[in-house]
């Protein structure tokens, strides 16, 4: 796959389209659940564009893409791909993410959330705050 860096989104342009995951699914999530999470803040939410198959996750200013889809033998897959302009993109496995994605809080299965969290008054989830 080759993705065309663009100057103000670096490659989130290039890989919703190689994706086919539609410009209209974006959702804006102003709580703090990301390993980026330091970028995240009212004023500044991660977006998540998604279609049946991937999600992307973007923080204007952070250094990754997110992306997360389904392995049918693995259950949720987790990757990051640095959104600064380099001579060739990698994907890379991103197994940190299991840490509030993990098995234990997903009936066996690793995934994304399947319910509403509660947070605190800096945006963090309960999962967040002791992964610091």
């Amino acid at each position: 796959m080759k993705l065309a860096y663009d100057n103000q989104f670096g490659y989130l342009p290039a890989l919703l389209d190689e994706l086919k995951v539609p410009r209209s699914s974006q959702m804006l999530v102003f709580s703090k659940t990301s390993l980026q999470r330091d970028y995240i803040t009212p004023e500044n939410p991660r977006a998540i564009f998604f279609n049946d198959d991937v999600y992307i996750g973007y923080i204007p200013g952070a250094p990754n893409l997110e992306i997360s889809t389904v392995d049918p033998k693995l259950g949720g897959t987790f990757y990051r791909l640095e959104n600064e302009k380099v001579r060739k993109p990698e994907f890379v496995r991103d197994h940190d993410c299991l840490r509030c994605h993990g098995a234990a809080a997903h009936t066996r299965c690793p995934g994304t959330p399947r319910a509403q969290h509660r947070h605190g008054s800096n945006g963090r989830t309960r999962c967040a705050q002791r992964g610091q």
